[in-house]
């Protein structure tokens, strides 16, 4: 069975969420969702969620609606888990 890459938000939300500490039950309520969807959309299985669930998400991790759909303020994530800090481009 090979690797299963997942959606660029699943993965993100993930990233982001283990970057905070906070388990898939404590996102959910700062956010508002229920753990059901939390855990879709890390899965990956819900890749199309309403602009109010992503902007809930974005407060409840405490980054930008940029930051959680785009990722330009983190660009990898070490191997202790840690995430490194990219400057963002200048236009």
């Amino acid at each position: 069975m090979g690797v299963r890459v997942l959606p660029p938000l699943a993965a993100r939300v993930k990233q982001l969420r283990a970057a905070a500490g906070l388990s898939q039950q404590s996102l959910a309520v700062a956010a508002g969702l229920s753990v059901s969807l939390v855990s879709h959309l890390e899965q990956g299985s819900r890749s199309d969620p309403r602009i109010s669930t992503t902007t809930a998400l974005a407060r409840a991790l405490g980054v930008t609606l940029d930051d959680l759909m785009v990722g330009t303020t983190f660009s990898t994530m070490s191997t202790d888990g840690a995430l490194s800090r990219r400057p963002r481009r200048r236009s």
